[in-house]
């Protein structure tokens, strides 16, 4: 294979958050199969249309109000005061970690560079990075090193994608992680595609990383934005892993807010990002995170409700509870 090809990588999941809003590939669409109608509560529920029926568009494909309506009211899970009893969660693992520790569990055997000032929570040498944000209980590691090489890995599979998810949650439990937290590890692979320089053509397409996602629950809802990433080299190793892990904290006071509200809530920002034609929606219960006016972090009950509607997919969360008064959060 000449050296002069274009090479381009994609993975089959790809999100970039902003804030409540998040945009994803059309892979995102692609799901296993789940019950018609209403989520289990954590669980997504079935893609909803609003009936399909032709009524509810304009000549222009846009969808009015009360057919947006319908496909939400469809959509949302049932709740109730259970989401305001998340069990109590003591653990700050992720908060307390160290670059030592990081290297050990990952076997990278290189020296970090000398003089690291006491406190430091990033350090960088010629081919690696690791981050360190303990107040949000976060930090990142990347080798260079152990990245995809064109001449020694293009016609290797990837890493076993069992042996993936196995390794991976070794790492989460080696750096402390409370594993009765993870409920899911979803496996993906970052694929490559080539071609002669000048050929629009793909000619060839290859496997570079084995992408392993760790989530996390509290009770009996995901903790959305919690969880643990991490790409393996074809030789099993970490090439980098993204961690975020903060302690879990439930506001005082909460109540349930009304389902009519939240329901038209969700109508509106729905209608906001002007839906038309083909629009579909499903929804799942989690707990979100949120800042108060301190920049304190803790976590709402909250429906997430996904929104197919090309050529921009995106998420959205509506809190389904609120605060009855300005108390101190609970940290657990």
């Amino acid at each position: 294979m000449r050296r002069d090809r274009f090479v381009r990588t994609t993975s089959r999941v790809l999100a970039l958050a902003l804030g409540g809003l998040v945009a994803v590939s059309p892979a995102f669409a692609q799901s296993r199969e789940h019950r018609k109608g209403h989520g289990k509560g954590r669980d997504w529920g079935d893609w909803c249309d609003g009936d399909g029926r032709d009524h509810g568009k304009g000549k222009d494909g846009k969808l009015d109000r009360e057919r947006v309506r319908r496909m939400v009211e469809q959509a949302l899970p049932d709740w109730g005061e259970d989401v305001l009893d998340a069990p109590a969660d003591d653990s700050r693992w992720a908060e307390e970690i160290t670059f030592d520790k990081i290297l050990a569990v990952l076997g990278d055997k290189d020296p970090l560079p000398p003089g690291l000032p006491e406190g430091a929570l990033q350090v960088r040498d010629a081919d690696r990075s690791i981050r360190l944000d303990p107040a949000q209980g976060k930090f990142r590691y990347a080798n260079r090193r152990r990245a995809w090489s064109f001449d020694r890995d293009f016609q290797k599979p990837a890493f076993d994608p069992a042996k993936a998810e196995q390794q991976v949650l070794a790492v989460a439990r080696q750096l402390g992680a409370p594993l009765p937290q993870v409920t899911d590890a979803r496996v993906d692979t970052q694929m490559g595609a080539g071609a002669p320089a000048g050929v629009l053509r793909v000619a060839d397409t290859f496997e570079m990383y084995r992408l392993v996602q760790l989530s996390r629950q509290v009770g009996d809802l995901t903790v959305f934005g919690s969880g643990l990433r991490a790409a393996l080299s074809h030789d099993g190793l970490v090439e980098r892993m993204q961690v975020s892990w903060p302690s879990f904290s439930l506001a005082r006071a909460l109540r349930l807010r009304e389902r009519e509200e939240v329901v038209s809530n969700a109508v509106q920002r729905i209608l906001d990002q002007d839906p038309r034609r083909g629009t579909r929606v499903r929804a799942r219960l989690v707990y979100t995170p949120e800042e108060d006016e301190r920049k304190v972090l803790h976590y709402l009950p909250a429906v997430q409700i996904a929104v197919l509607s090309l050529p921009t997919p995106y998420l959205l969360t509506v809190p389904v509870a609120e605060g009855t008064e300005a108390e101190e959060p609970v940290i657990f």
